[in-house]
């Protein structure tokens, strides 16, 4: 159960609409892009109504042993069954008053086969089935799947139908600059930092939109929060060329492409 949440800014009606979807016990997807804040929007519902949590990163290899467990042994050398994050949550609904969310990040990476064996869970019917038997959802147990994705991303698997159809589908907007502004004013910078913060997210935006440079380099909330953090610390030892150099370690630095690095470079030193 998270004993804190962070502050979410809601840009549209995605927090309502997602708040309104875990009320009623329905499964949902948040789709968007890196750092849109998907994933501390679960953890902040489950913070607000005392529900456990339970996280799991998805891969394109993923088994489904991987999501219910599988049987191993213990010290004795005796078989025993370790439970996977899903058959755990599964289990913590069925015992805890509040119930549990098992968040799936990354949802659409998982394979075909992983999608058509969890339908069962995310169905009327509620359950898994485990190497010895099957695990069902008790009656009034509170039990929900959340699931999040990046969009146009490389080594995602489209949703299969009969999966998809299991979903509530939430989008979440592109951050606002009304939202940038919230999210800045918990740093010291002045107001030209900010605009040009700004101006270098929309540039960047329209490059990777163009495939001028990697699209699989973003620069999130999470990174400009991480840049803003860095600068501070950087200000107060009275570093040299702060920005570029907290530029270089929340962003240039990520491009594998030595020409995309270059690119990003010169447009941070236009802009700054």
């Amino acid at each position: 159960v998270p004993k804190k949440s962070k502050v979410y800014y809601q840009q549209q009606t995605e927090k309502d609409q997602f708040y309104r979807s875990c009320d009623m016990l329905k499964h949902s997807i948040m789709k968007g892009s890196a750092g849109s804040g998907k994933t501390e929007l679960a953890i902040k519902y489950a913070h607000d109504h005392n529900m456990a949590i339970f996280k799991m990163s998805c891969s394109s290899d993923m088994r489904m042993a991987d999501l219910i467990g599988s049987k191993t042994f213990d010290e004795s050398g005796n078989i025993k069954f370790e439970s996977g994050m899903l058959t755990k949550a599964l289990l913590t609904a069925n015992e805890y008053e509040n119930g549990s969310i098992i968040l799936l990040d990354e949802i659409n990476t998982l394979s075909d086969k992983v999608q058509k064996n969890v339908n069962g869970i995310a169905d009327g019917t509620g359950f898994i089935d485990l190497p010895n038997g099957r695990l069902k959802i008790n009656q009034g147990s509170k039990f929900i799947v959340v699931g999040t994705m990046n969009q146009s991303y490389s080594g995602t698997n489209p949703l299969n139908p009969e999966f998809k159809d299991r979903f509530t589908m939430i989008k979440m907007p592109k951050m606002s600059n009304a939202t940038k502004h919230k999210i800045y004013s918990n740093f010291n910078i002045s107001e030209n930092l900010e605009k040009n913060l700004i101006i270098l997210c929309d540039r960047l935006d329209t490059l990777s939109k163009n495939n001028t440079i990697a699209n699989d380099v973003v620069f999130s909330t999470r990174s400009q929060i991480s840049f803003l953090e860095i600068l501070e610390d950087m200000e107060i030892d009275n570093t040299p060329n702060a920005i570029q150099r907290a530029l270089d370690m929340t962003l240039v630095n990520k491009y594998d492409d030595p020409d995309h690095e270059e690119i990003v470079k010169n447009l941070i030193e236009e802009i700054f």
